[in-house]
Formats: structure tokens, C-alpha cells, sequence
């Protein structure tokens, strides 16, 4: 959290400055809440009313100075929080696609959420207000040495007492924060999960079964997070206690210095308004000391995000200038197993696949056809062997430049029809109604249906739908590789055979088809057709 404070310390210095202003005004105030007293019992009318006004004017200063100190406090966490967001995302993006996928979705949301809000609230905004009140107690304390050093030593070593408490039970808060946040996690998991399977969940009827699944994750969450606010209670009761019976302590020797003609009524007077200010100051120390301890290994996580890339991320392809592909795409001699299975899934694999070629790769699930598509991609790196592009190797590629893949499943975003085709790049509108033609959605290939929105997911599309928009926006980038992971599946007979051939349209480009079936009359369209039923070795 340290490098937010630096990118933010001018405003962090404006904070502290109008926290020590704050309170420096506050003690000036004290004693002339005093000084308007002891006038007044001497029967002086001039001389209190001078005071009243000093006393007045000096208020207002106060109230201004904690109104920048609010302020800037405000601003202070606003940009540290947006540049914490912006940061954890420009992290996950970063990030190769096997790096992204070893955490589930609900982990990345819970930490942009659960732990994005605990940290807002527990450690951005704590800091000033952890300023403004050490401020305070070190004034408030100065004012106090200055009436009576006794009064002073009494009250300090009193009233700090409920500060120690969070320290000695600092494994405990943070244990049960954790668990708090981790049970939290857990909960929007099953509820991520089970969204998305909300279909099959129906069609099997066991609604009741997930429901009560569901209920006991919830109550897991609640429980622990209802623990962690108790334990939180305990010990601000426990802090509570203490801070009264030392502020009875302190005003009964107030008191005493009063019976004893040492203090005079305004004396006293000043006394307990210093108190005041002194104590909830050193309670809600002891609050914020608590919180920042809490939080310290949410804050690690969220931080690991970026830790976890390497300075020089050599699966950065965005930094690497743009290739072109004139040759030949080579995979010699690849042995591959993926790093949590013993089992060979690539036997010394040899293909070559020349510039303008298309190739179909055909094989039972698990032959390892999607598995191709991925080493191309260098999500994966071969135990044996290498892949090549016209002789150089994959980490020496901008692959993202080379290569457009249209999964299985292609992603919609909740946006124009026009931004999902362009993906936000500047393409003429007569362009993309020429391209929707060409890929049969002749229905949607007008302005007006450019500026409409699909919705999230694409669900106001039909499965051909999504399979057309998705070749549509792949033919657009006029990438030199295609791909095509299972493009057939889900559809219809009708929506099979029109996508086959729109794709066996597709000239001037080096084609990779993944497929568990193609018609059978149109495998000839294909220079290579790859069986891995065939080849693989077990």
C-alpha cells in the first residue's frame, strides 16, 4: 500500500498539515472556553466578551481547517482507491491465459469487491483519520503539560491503556478477518458457479438440493463473519471499560487540584474539555491501529497481483514489434504433458503447415485438439520439441498480432453490436454492414442495428448468432492465422452447414479448423485434415 501513499504524497502532506492546524486550533480553543469563564466569575463584561469573540472567531478557523483536512482526505481516497482498481486490472491483464485461469472468476470479483471495500474502508480511509487523531493527542497532550505536568502524565498513562488491548490479541483479529473474507469468497464462488449453471440445475430438478448447498455456505459466511464482529466488539468493550474508569480517575484529580487552590474554575474548566478531546482520540486510536492489522494480509493479496508478473514477462506480447507470416507454421518433434497429469498427450507430434493452407484437426475429446491450438498460443511451452512461425519460436512473436481465435463459446460483450464487431477499434459503419453480409446476418446488417446493445453474454442472440458476429470481428482484424476451436458445436444442421462454409470461403488466410465432426463431402476443401484418433499413442 506504501507505493499509493507515494504517488499521493503531496495530498498526504496537505492532510497532515490541516490535521496539525485542526488540532493546534483546538487546544487554542480549550483554553479560551476557560479564559470566557474565569471572566465571567470575576464579573470583567469587557474582558469576557473580547474572549467570546476570539473564542467565536477561533471556532470558525477550526471548523475551515477540518473542512480541508475532510476534503483532501476525501480526494486522497478516491484516487488511491482508483489507482489500486485501475491497477489490479491492468494486472489481471497482463497475465497469460493459464496464469488468468488458475483462480476462478468468483476470486477475481470477491477481491474487486469484498476486498477492494474492506481495504477502502480499513486502511485508505483509516490513514487520515489516523493523522487527524494523532494530531490531536499530541496538541491536546502539549496543552495538558502546560496547565498541569501531574495532570498530564495522569491522563496520558491512563487513557493510552486501551491501545495495547488490539496488540495483545493481534492474531486472533487477524485470523478471524481472514476467515471472514476467505468464507466470503467461498460464498460467491458456489453463487458464481451455480449461476452459470442455472439451466442444468432446472433441468435435473434439484433446486432444493443447491438451495440448501447454498444455504450452507451462506450460514458458513455469515458465522464467520459475524465471529470477526465479535471478536471486534470484545475488544472496543474491553477498550470502552477501561477509557471510562481512567477518565473517572482523571477528573476526580481534576478536582482535587481544584479543592487544593491549584486550578481555578476555568482551570478546570479546560481540564475536562481536554479530556474529552483526548479521550475518544486515543479510543478510536486504538480502533484504527486494530484496523490497519486486520487488514494486512488482504492488503498483501490484493498487492500480490501484480507481484506475480515478472519485470521482464516474456508472455507480454503487446511489447514485442509486429510480426508478419509469409512461410510456414512448423510443430517438430513436440512431447507434451500438461503439469498436473503423467499422462503424454502430444508423442512426438510433426506437422508443418505452409502460408494460405487449411487444416482441420479432428479427434475424440481429450486427443489433445484444443491442446494445439493452445501451444500455438504459447499459453503452453512443450516438454520436448518446438513450434515454430516461419522459423522463429513463439516467445520471440507477437503472437496476438499473427493469430485471432473464434472459441467455442465466443465472448459477447454487453455493448453495441458496432463495438462488439470492432472491439472499440475505428472501423468504418459500411465496412462492417458489408462484413455482417458476407457472414449471412444480412437481418442486423443496417446502422440502426449497429447502435443497438447486446446484452450481457449475448443472450439476446441465438447460438448461430454469436457464432457469425464472432467470424464477423475475426475477419476484420485481417490476421494472417485463423482459428477455430469446435466453431460447430451447439448449433443446428442449418447454422452447421452455413458455418462451414463460410469458413471454407475465407481466402488469402492460413486456416486451423479443431473439430469433432465435419461433413463429410467437404473434407477435400481442406489441404490437411489431421485424425489424432489416428496418431495419438497412449
Amino acid at each position: 500500500m506504501k507505493v499509493y501513499l507515494k504517488r499521493n504524497k503531496k495530498m498526504f502532506i496537505f492532510i497532515i498539515l490541516f490535521s496539525v492546524l485542526t488540532a493546534c486550533t483546538g487546544v487554542f480553543v480549550q483554553f479560551l472556553k476557560g479564559s470566557v469563564l474565569d471572566s465571567a466569575l470575576n464579573l470583567s463584561i469587557n474582558e469576557t466578551l473580547l474572549y467570546a469573540v476570539l473564542l467565536f472567531a477561533l471556532i470558525s478557523v477550526e471548523i475551515l481547517f477540518f473542512w480541508l483536512y475532510c476534503k483532501t482526505s476525501n480526494n486522497f481516497v478516491v484516487k488511491c482507491m482508483k489507482a489500486l482498481k485501475l491497477d489490479f486490472f491492468s494486472s489481471l491483464l497482463k497475465k497469460d491465459y493459464v496464469g488468468f485461469r488458475n483462480k476462478s472468476e468468483a476470486e477475481y470479483i470477491s477481491t474487486y469487491t469484498k476486498s477492494m471495500a474492506v481495504l477502502e474502508q480499513k486502511w485508505f480511509s483509516t490513514l487520515p483519520v489516523f493523522f487527524e487523531i494523532l494530531s490531536r493527542i499530541i496538541f491536546v497532550s502539549i496543552g495538558l503539560f502546560i496547565l498541569d505536568w501531574r495532570l498530564a502524565i495522569i491522563t496520558l498513562f491512563l487513557l493510552s491503556t486501551p491501545i495495547y488491548i488490539p496488540k495483545l490479541i493481534k492474531n486472533k483479529l487477524v485470523k478471524a478477518q481472514n476467515k471472514a473474507v476467505a468464507s466470503t469468497e467461498k460464498n460467491i464462488e458456489y453463487f458464481t458457479e451455480w449461476i452459470q449453471a442455472f439451466e442444468t440445475i432446472k433441468n435435473f430438478n434439484i433446486v432444493s438440493k443447491i438451495q440448501k448447498m447454498f444455504q450452507g455456505s451462506m450460514q458458513k459466511a455469515v458465522y464467520d463473519d459475524l465471529a470477526n464482529r465479535n471478536l471486534n466488539t470484545i475488544s472496543r468493550i474491553i477498550m470502552m471499560c477501561i477509557s471510562y474508569f481512567s477518565y473517572f480517575i482523571v477528573i476526580a484529580f481534576s478536582a482535587y487540584l481544584v479543592l487544593d487552590g491549584t486550578f481555578s474554575a476555568g482551570d478546570f474548566f479546560i481540564a475536562i474539555g481536554m479530556i474529552d478531546q483526548l479521550s475518544y482520540p486515543l479510543i478510536s486510536l486504538s480502533g484504527l491501529v486494530q484496523n490497519i492489522i486486520s487488514v494486512k494480509d488482504i492488503a498483501g493479496n490484493v498487492i500480490s497481483f501484480s507481484a506475480e508478473l515478472p519485470e521482464d514477462d516474456t508472455n507480454n506480447k503487446e511489447n514485442k514489434d509486429i510480426e508478419t507470416f509469409d512461410e510456414y507454421i512448423l510443430f517438430e518433434k513436440i512431447y507434451f504433458s500438461y503439469p498436473d497429469s503423467s499422462e503424454i498427450l502430444l508423442n512426438n507430434f510433426n506437422l508443418n503447415l505452409p502460408k494460405g493452407s487449411k487444416t482441420l484437426i479432428t479427434g475424440a475429446s481429450g486427443r489433445g485438439k484444443s491442446t494445439l491450438l493452445n501451444l500455438l498460443f504459447a499459453y503452453y511451452t512443450p516438454n520436448q520439441g518446438c513450434i515454430k512461425i516461419d522459423g522463429k519460436d513463439l516467445n520471440d512473436i507477437n503472437i496476438y498480432d499473427l493469430i485471432s481465435i473464434v472459441r467455442q463459446e465466443p465472448h459477447m460483450f454487453a455493448d453495441t453490436l458496432r463495438n462488439n464487431l470492432t472491439l472499440y477499434d475505428d472501423i468504418q459503419d459500411d465496412v462492417l454492414i458489408d462484413m455482417l453480409k458476407r457472414v449471412n446476418l444480412v437481418k442486423i446488417a443496417n446502422i440502426d442495428d449497429l447502435n443497438k446493445k447486446i446484452e450481457l453474454g449475448g443472450k439476446n442472440l441465438s447460438g448461430g448468432e454469436k457464432k457469425r458476429i464472432a467470424l464477423a470481428r475475426t475477419l476484420l482484424r485481417e490476421t494472417s492465422i485463423l482459428l477455430f476451436d469446435e466453431p460447430l458445436a451447439n448449433l443446428d444442421e442449418a447454422n452447421v452447414d452455413s458455418i462451414e462454409d463460410l469458413i471454407l470461403s475465407i481466402e488469402d488466410k492460413t486456416i486451423i479448423v479443431v473439430s469433432h465432426h465435419f461433413s463429410a463431402n467437404k473434407l477435400n476443401a481442406f489441404d490437411y485434415h489431421i485424425d489424432l484418433d489416428k496418431i495419438f499413442i497412449s
